[in-house]
């Protein structure tokens, strides 16, 4: 399952590096890349902010678990559904969110 997840990340077919954008009241908050396989079905994230100031939700562990945003594939700029944050919040010292159902 894993395997064919970075067949699909990583093939020539792909229009590059996989990306995601995190949309939250129509503002593109932050670049989600460099994703890393962590667990069974979730993926770590570095968080980029897109906004200057840096949107504050980004550091919030309720806006991830319980906020309303919605992840865009940055290469095809479609939305990926069902995708759902773990309840374990943000990784803060390495800038990621762990994310299930980006793909």
């Amino acid at each position: 399952m894993m395997l064919s997840w970075l067949r699909r990340c990583f093939s020539k077919k792909s229009a590059g590096t996989p990306e995601w954008y995190v949309i939250s009241d129509d503002v593109r908050l932050a670049l989600l890349r460099s994703p890393i396989l962590e667990d069974m079905f979730w993926t770590s994230l570095e968080i980029v902010p897109l906004t200057k100031p840096a949107d504050l939700r980004l550091n919030d562990d309720n806006f991830w678990i319980t906020g309303v945003w919605e992840i865009i594939d940055a290469r095809t700029d479609k939305p990926v559904p069902n995708v759902i944050a773990s309840s374990a919040g943000i990784d803060r010292p390495r800038g990621r969110v762990v994310l299930r159902g980006v793909h």
